[in-house]
C-alpha cells in the first residue's frame, strides 16, 4: 500500500472513530442588536431554517449594546464548544 492510500485510510478510520453528533443540544444564537429590527428579522429567519435543517433547537440571543461590542463580549466569554454563534453585522467587523 502507498503511503499516500494509508494516509486517506487512516484519515477515514480516526475521523468516524471520534465523530459526535452534532447538534446534540440547543445552539445559542447571539445577535448584536436590539429586537425588532431588520438585523434581528434576518437573525430569526436563519434560525428558524437551520432549526428545521438540523432538527434543533435555536435560541435568539439579543445583546444589544456598544455597537455590537457588548454581543461579541459575551460570545467570546462562552464555551468554545459550537454551540454558540455570533451573527456578524457591519459594526462587528
Amino acid at each position: 500500500m502507498k503511503l499516500k492510500q494509508l494516509c486517506v485510510l487512516l484519515s477515514l478510520v480516526s475521523g468516524l472513530a471520534w465523530a459526535q453528533d452534532y447538534p446534540s443540544k440547543p445552539i445559542r444564537y447571539i445577535v448584536p442588536v436590539a429586537p425588532g429590527g431588520g438585523s434581528d428579522m434576518v437573525g430569526r429567519t436563519v434560525t428558524e431554517r437551520w432549526g428545521k435543517l438540523l432538527n434543533q433547537t435555536f435560541l435568539v440571543d439579543n445583546q444589544a449594546g456598544g455597537g455590537g461590542v457588548i454581543a461579541c463580549q459575551v460570545t467570546v466569554k462562552a464555551a468554545p464548544d459550537g454551540y454558540t454563534l455570533l451573527q456578524g453585522y457591519v459594526a462587528t467587523h
